[in-house]
């Protein structure tokens, strides 16, 4: 592996659950890094790789290597695939998909189950506007609403047997919506 894989361990929110992962991911712009939320996803497009120095290519080259890609830490527990339907989760401020307790707890029980290796698939939402920024001004809140750009964040989309994204159409009687398919991974 090499640093050109960082891209896809950005995509991969298995360093979500590194203590040293914000210290590393700071190492290619410490104020950058804060400024897109603590996201690798946006900090690694505004970031010259190639123009960082020989000690932190190498620090960010060992972590990569340290990526299990996928690979299991045990085996599983049960060959079935467990369908673990919630509003939101809570995986990491990058994917602002949650709002409170109950999607940090669908959090951690996703990386309990990548850490048992169990075949899990979450289903949940991702909403364009996520929930809103609290911002005092003259005194009084306001309420700002950012854009989830699926581009920024740690998913790709879910692609069908003809390699194109998975839509599904929604109707409500009166309208049809469509809705992508996401995919985030942990492990």
């Amino acid at each position: 592996m090499s640093l050109n894989d960082l891209q896809a361990l950005a995509q991969d929110l298995w360093w979500t659950t590194d203590p040293a992962a914000d210290r590393l991911w700071s190492l290619l712009g410490d104020d950058l890094y804060r400024a897109t939320g603590g996201n690798p996803v946006a900090l690694l497009k505004s970031t010259d790789i190639e123009a960082l120095d020989a000690d932190t290519k190498a620090e960010l080259s060992a972590w990569v290597e340290r990526w299990p890609r996928g690979a299991r830490l045990a085996d599983p527990p049960t060959p079935k695939r467990v369908a673990y339907f919630c509003m939101e989760f809570g995986i990491h401020e990058s994917l602002p998909i949650y709002s409170g307790g109950l999607g940090m707890l669908a959090g951690d029980h996703l990386r309990s189950a990548a850490d048992l290796g169990i075949d899990m698939v979450a289903v949940g939402l991702m909403y364009r506007q996520g929930y809103f920024v609290q911002q005092i001004e003259n005194g009084k809140q306001t309420a700002h609403y950012p854009v989830n750009d699926p581009s920024m964040l740690p998913v790709r989309p879910v692609v069908g047997p003809d390699g194109e994204p998975v839509r599904i159409a929604i109707p409500d009687g009166h309208t049809e919506y469509t809705a992508t398919a996401w995919e985030a991974r942990i492990g």
